[in-house]
């Protein structure tokens, strides 16, 4: 005991100059005995972060830059570096993810330069293309949305991107949009764009540019290329033998991408006859030379769609594509994939995934066809390493920039690049260099929920660590979280999980009690209940709380006292829209048939409840939209615990004329004897004779009488002045009654930072800002999506420690990560009297 007292006072002296705490906001009182640990991951991802998708573009000064997808914040982002002379590669990051936890991965990152050296990248998500361009090597405009859908099985795929040197943008796609009866055909779309322009402006509307109108044909993996006011695509095409055996289709246009002209056929046999109906031509790629001649490369199949690749080469001589010829040297049944082509007036140069040296054992391969002689050279870079993917980009002066992806031992991958003298051979005068720096794979969090089993912690939470959204648990173990485990939520066999509300409570049966919501197809958006044995480390069956079936139930919230789980939701009907919040809970271990708690329905999407118990009665809590008598009230519902039971209703927060002036985000909470604890955003007039400004402020109230009066609203720290901006409180009470808040606020920078206040007899001991909780996204619209915005941190007590457990989400890289520490509460003033003397 001695020792572990004298270990928290020197960390007492250590953690107030320079621990998690940085200032008060409001209130800087005493702080009670207590002590701040320093703030620790949730978990640790200790797998490879992966870079892919490489994509090079050169200016005519002689400088390239590569783009790329990279998961070193869980989700697919691009990145970028910029290649100049002999320097070392400069790394960028070219775009961060889009702030909602449920972002779609970025993905196909495309490339081009003007001869400003200015870059330009284009990017897919599930349903839009987007655009931007370098103001400097590390400054980049906010996205053009280039293309964009409303409707969730429209999607846009595999951008394309050419330049003309000047800023005259055209952007090509793979679109999904014209479904016919759901069936996945795609088309071709392109659309002009003005890159000089801050942010990117893009002209009309898209242009479609597949000319099969009407037909069920699948196009797709557009090719661009430019050179002044002449723009070259090609693409995969089904509209002769169908989606197994594609041709490959091109269209010119002539006046920067304004019309197009008439499609026709590029791919034939060796020998200049039409493909035979089981050949293949797939992943085109197209270059236009100097002096305007027309290059495109593809993957040839004969026979099979699984037969093995080999690579062709064809020329526009400006009235057809002549006959065909093989470039690669591959021997017999040696598979050569993914060409990238560039072309100069003297030569022709082919790049392409070679599996001679084994099944397994891909390497890149070079190819030059001299333009006098016609003759090729092969060369290989052959890597210990399977080496995928590559692309060219021309420098100047015959020189060629050559990236592709390298796979190390492990499973990471990452992006290599090197320089190629192809002026009259192929000479590689560099090395293989990596471009991509080695970070660290960070995960992607949201939505905490802390709890403390005879002295251990656990949390919960969302993660998107394999892309898809799951809950899992994680255990501390002497102070660090362990591997989470995910639950039994069926995330993984296509079930859609609700990320944004997780519970977790222990219960005095030495179990964990889990409430969440997911979306089972044809059962829709249901709440489930599970538990979790620490012991034999097992789950229950989860079940779903409701009785009726319905299709949308969301935002569940759980609740605990002594023997009694309660348990409120969310449920609107998606036929009428209508709304209508229902509640549970336990009777001798069994859940009761859930109530309706409000008297009518109303039409809205969700309303978001809290509950809680004293054993007696059921509390819920919402906020809900009026015209009158304040825009947010906070409503509390409550009877006793019994079906026959009317509820009884009252408004918690102050009654007020103002109706412009919200409460929300309710939570409730009890203490060892009943006592009622609640909290919730709200605001307040900073002049009371005059509506304007208002500010918002967290408040904190409590009842004694099972809810029927409450103690007057204490203002405990400022949220946001002026203007309501989304926070969301979490509330966690100790046995005797003291209460920890943990809440988001925005400061005079306008960023949002979490901060922590603990409440005793309705005073504010204290309020402070912590290290850790800083970007939290409020909601609004971004990108042209709506967000709701970031969830709640968590808190919880433990008895037997004497100590608050905190979680809070910080983006500080911009993807959210949960961080958690403790405030301790229990040492001895005896240990406290040297610190206050020093």
């Amino acid at each position: 005991m001695c020792r572990s007292l004298s270990h928290r006072l020197i960390l007492i002296i250590v953690i107030f100059a320079a621990g998690p705490l940085f200032g008060a906001p409001t209130h800087a009182q005493m702080m009670p005995l207590s002590l701040w640990d320093n703030f620790q991951p949730a978990t640790v991802d200790t797998r490879p972060a992966l870079q892919s998708e490489p994509a090079p573009a050169a200016s005519s000064g002689g400088s390239a830059f590569v783009a790329w997808l990279d998961t070193r914040y869980a989700l697919p982002d691009v990145h970028g570096a910029w290649i100049q002379d002999a320097k070392l590669p400069s790394e960028v990051r070219v775009v961060h993810l889009h702030p909602r936890f449920d972002a779609p991965a970025l993905r196909t990152p495309a490339v081009s330069m003007d001869a400003n050296n200015r870059a330009f990248v284009a990017w897919a998500d599930d349903q839009r293309i987007y655009l931007v361009r370098s103001m400097s090597p590390s400054a980049w405009t906010s996205p053009t949305v280039v293309v964009s859908f409303s409707s969730w099985e429209h999607t846009a795929l595999q951008p394309a991107l050419a330049s003309d040197g000047t800023g005259n943008l055209v952007v090509a796609w793979t679109d999904l949009s014209q479904n016919d009866n759901h069936v996945r055909v795609g088309d071709i779309y392109a659309r002009r764009c003005d890159g000089t322009t801050t942010p990117i402006q893009c002209y009309s509307s898209p242009t479609r540019v597949n000319d099969d109108n009407g037909a069920r044909n699948p196009q797709r993996k557009p090719a661009i290329a430019r050179q002044g006011n002449t723009v070259v695509l090609v693409w995969e095409d089904g509209r002769e033998r169908g989606p197994d055996f594609p041709r490959i289709y091109a269209s010119f246009s002539y006046d920067g991408g304004q019309s197009w002209s008439a499609n026709m056929r590029v791919n034939r046999q060796l020998d200049g006859s039409d493909p035979r109906p089981t050949d293949s031509a797939t992943h085109p790629a197209v270059a236009i030379a100097p002096d305007g001649s027309v290059w495109v490369a593809w993957e040839h199949r004969t026979g099979s769609p699984t037969a093995q690749a080999d690579i062709y080469l064809a020329r526009w001589d400006g009235s057809t594509w002549n006959t065909p010829r093989r470039i690669d040297n591959a021997p017999p049944r040696v598979r050569s994939l993914a060409p990238s082509l560039v072309a100069t007036d003297q030569a022709v140069f082919v790049a392409w995934q070679d599996y001679r040296n084994g099944p397994n054992n891909p390497d890149i391969y070079l190819a030059r066809l001299d333009r006098a002689t016609n003759q090729v050279q092969v060369a290989g870079i052959a890597l210990p390493r399977p080496q995928r993917s590559p692309r060219l980009t021309r420098l100047a002066n015959g020189q060629l920039y050559l990236v592709w992806q390298s796979d190390k031992i492990g499973g990471e991958t990452n992006v290599f690049g090197m320089r190629v003298d192809g002026s009259s051979s192929l000479t590689f005068n560099d090395a293989p260099r990596q471009l991509n720096t080695d970070a660290p794979r960070l995960p992607y969090q949201m939505t905490p929920a802390l709890t403390v089993h005879q002295g251990t912690p656990y949390l919960m939470f969302a993660d998107r660590q394999y892309s898809y959204i799951d809950f899992y648990l994680a255990k501390q173990v002497n102070g660090s979280w362990a591997t989470p485990q995910p639950l039994p939520t069926q995330a993984r066999e296509g079930v859609a999980v609700h990320h944004e509300a997780a519970n977790l409570i222990a219960g005095p049966d030495n179990k964990l009690h889990l409430l969440w919501s997911d979306d089972h197809w044809t059962r829709g958006l249901r709440v489930r209940y599970a538990t979790f044995d620490p012991q034999t480390q097992s789950w229950s069956e989860p079940i779903f709380l409701s009785r009726v079936i319905s299709r949308t139930e969301m935002l569940p919230s759980l609740a605990i006292f002594s023997n009694t789980l309660a348990a409120s939701w969310s449920r609107r009907d998606s036929t009428t829209g209508q709304l209508q919040l229902f509640a549970s809970w336990t009777d001798a271990g069994a859940w009761v048939t859930e109530t309706a708690v409000l008297t009518q329905t109303f039409s809205a999407w969700n309303w978001p409840t809290s509950v809680a118990t004293d054993g007696d009665h059921i509390y819920v809590a919402w906020h809900r939209e009026e015209q009158s008598n304040g825009r947010g009230r906070i409503w509390l519902a409550r009877k006793p615990l019994d079906l026959s039971s009317p509820w009884q209703y009252s408004q918690l927060n102050p009654p007020h004329n103002d109706d412009w002036c919200y409460h929300r985000e309710p939570r409730l909470a009890t203490d060892s004897a009943g006592q009622l604890h609640a909290a919730w955003v709200g605001c307040a007039r900073r002049n009371p004779s005059s509506s304007w400004p208002r500010d918002y402020y967290l408040y904190y109230a409590h009842s004694t009488d099972q809810g029927a009066t409450w103690s007057a609203p204490l203002r405990v720290a400022l949220i946001s002045a002026d203007q309501y901006r989304t926070s969301r409180p979490a509330l966690a009470v100790s046995p005797a009654g003291l209460a920890m808040l943990l809440y988001p606020y925005y400061g005079q920078d306008n960023v949002s930072h979490f901060a922590a206040a603990m409440i005793n007899a309705n005073t504010v001991v204290f309020s402070q800002t912590l290290s850790y909780g800083h970007g939290w996204v409020r909601a609004d619209t971004y990108d042209g999506t709506y967000y709701g915005g970031d969830s709640a941190g968590s808190v919880a007590y433990d008895p037997q420690s004497n100590r608050f457990i905190l979680a809070v989400i910080d983006r500080s890289n911009t993807a959210p990560r949960l961080w958690t520490t403790n405030f301790w509460v229990g040492a001895t003033p005896r240990a406290f009297i040297p610190v206050v003397t020093r």
